[in-house]
């Protein structure tokens, strides 16, 4: 039979173990933010003409031009925007109505001298060009217009005065301008290319995710979004308006810090242009529990536990329980009284379970010093379920704490203003276990919580 060992040998053969601190046990996924930027025709439209005014020049020949197939034959043209430009959207295209005054001259002759001396014929006339195009954006960041000519048509008829007599010149007319139009719709697009910024709310937005939000004071905790890349859909049309969803890629975490380190990078990348965007918001959620918090709570839980060994024969009681980490293990530094007196050392991993919202101990054991310890002087207290019965009570409930930092993430989440005119509104609606980190100061429980999120920029200018 082993005789228990007296008081101060048990508690002088067995070590404290040293923290280590580890980072980095959680990889944390990318996340997109997204936001919806629309594009009311009407507003497009109204922006359009107000950077266009009508009788602005739209084309203007530099000299006059001999023609290809006729040598002899100078052309010269002029174009003016005559009046409001109107847009209509349909079926993803945008259509536009584009009233022009058109001034075509011509010259005959092959001498060049003879020719700078002789009197244009001129006709002016105005159309109305009826064009569509496709509008996109490209990973610059430049919206991309395509403007095809669906048909033109005559407003008022070309005349020209030919020995005194008003002659419509209907039929030269029409082709000097179907040989225009091809020169004219580069003009056009170039001109509706740079009157929408989509990249000066989108950069707000960059900025502005990079601010940590305080989201708690005791301990301090801060929601921390890291952007990464920018992704843009294709534009889309519905109901008079384009619609073009951006995505910030972002990692996501709430973070435990008097004040979190952070850089603000101005450098925005290009876009990636993808076909459709799918809403996965997801963040790191951390909720904490001090050390001293939790010894306070096993200590309801163990202190005062007894057990019997060998039919009474021999008794111990725990009158202490500490725990602290030792790099990726926690270990439990427990205090007995009874039989045997002094202070055992178990350690293991902490692990999480969703289901009971518990933090527990597994592969829970003595340490090793304490194993060499016992064999030697109280070999009984390895044995009759001791150990699983401290194992048992080790436990610590976290389902509050991590509700309170869901609930604190939501409350920043739901119509927060993160920067001037820029507002987060989102919602986490699943949350999935990830591990448990030791860190000198507090046990973190950390939860990947599912959702979505968008951003609103109260204005495109």
């Amino acid at each position: 039979m082993l005789n228990p060992a007296p008081p101060s040998l048990l508690a002088s053969m067995v070590s404290v173990p040293i923290f280590e601190s580890k980072k980095g046990l959680c990889e944390k996924d990318m996340s997109i933010i997204q936001m919806p930027i629309e594009m009311p025709v009407a507003d497009i439209q109204r922006r359009l003409n107000e950077e266009i005014p009508n009788g602005k020049v739209i084309y203007q020949s530099r000299k006059f031009k001999a023609g290809k197939r006729n040598k002899r034959m100078h052309h010269y043209a002029e174009v003016w925007k005559d009046g409001d430009f109107e847009l209509e959207l349909k079926d993803d295209s945008l259509y536009a109505k584009i009233p022009l005054k058109v001034k075509v001259s011509l010259k005959y002759g092959k001498n060049k001298r003879k020719l700078q001396l002789r009197k244009p014929l001129t006709t002016e006339a105005k159309i109305l060009v009826k064009a569509r195009t496709k509008v996109g954006i490209n990973s610059s960041w430049q919206l991309i217009t395509n403007i095809e000519v669906v048909d033109y048509e005559w407003v008022t008829q070309p005349l020209a005065k030919v020995l005194g007599i008003m002659v419509n010149v209907r039929p030269i007319a029409s082709f000097n301008i179907s040989k225009l139009l091809p020169n004219l719709l580069p003009k056009l697009d170039s001109l509706a290319q740079f009157k929408i910024d989509v990249q000066q709310p989108v950069r707000k937005v960059w900025l502005a995710l990079q601010q940590p939000q305080q989201i708690a004071k005791h301990p301090k905790a801060w929601f921390k979004a890291n952007p990464q890349n920018i992704y843009v859909s294709r534009l889309r049309a519905r109901n008079d308006t384009l619609y073009l969803s951006v995505g910030v890629g972002v990692f996501a975490e709430t973070v435990i810090a008097e004040q979190p380190e952070y850089k603000v990078n101005l450098q925005m990348p290009n876009l990636q242009v993808i076909d459709s965007m799918e809403k996965n918001f997801e963040i790191r959620l951390v909720s904490t529990i001090s050390y001293q918090h939790a010894n306070d709570l096993l200590a309801e839980q163990l202190v005062g536990y007894t057990q019997s060994f060998w039919g009474g024969l021999f008794q111990v009681k725990v009158d202490d329980v500490k725990v602290y980490p030792s790099g990726e293990k926690l270990v439990a530094k427990v205090q007995l009284n009874g039989t045997a007196k002094g202070i055992l050392y178990f350690e293991g991993i902490p692990v999480y379970d969703p289901k009971k919202q518990q933090l527990y101990v597994k592969d829970f054991d003595f340490d090793m010093k304490t194993k060499n310890m016992l064999v030697s002087t109280a070999n009984w207290l390895n044995h009759y379920g001791f150990k699983r019965n401290i194992q048992k009570r080790l436990k610590l409930y976290l389902g509050d704490k991590i509700a309170e930092t869901q609930t604190k993430v939501e409350g920043l989440l739901h119509k927060r203003n993160i920067g001037k005119n820029v507002r987060l509104d989102g919602v986490l609606y699943n949350l999935e276990p990830s591990s448990i980190e030791l860190t000198p100061n507090f046990i973190k429980a950390v939860v990947s919580a599912k959702g979505n999120a968008e951003i609103e920029v109260a204005s495109l200018q």
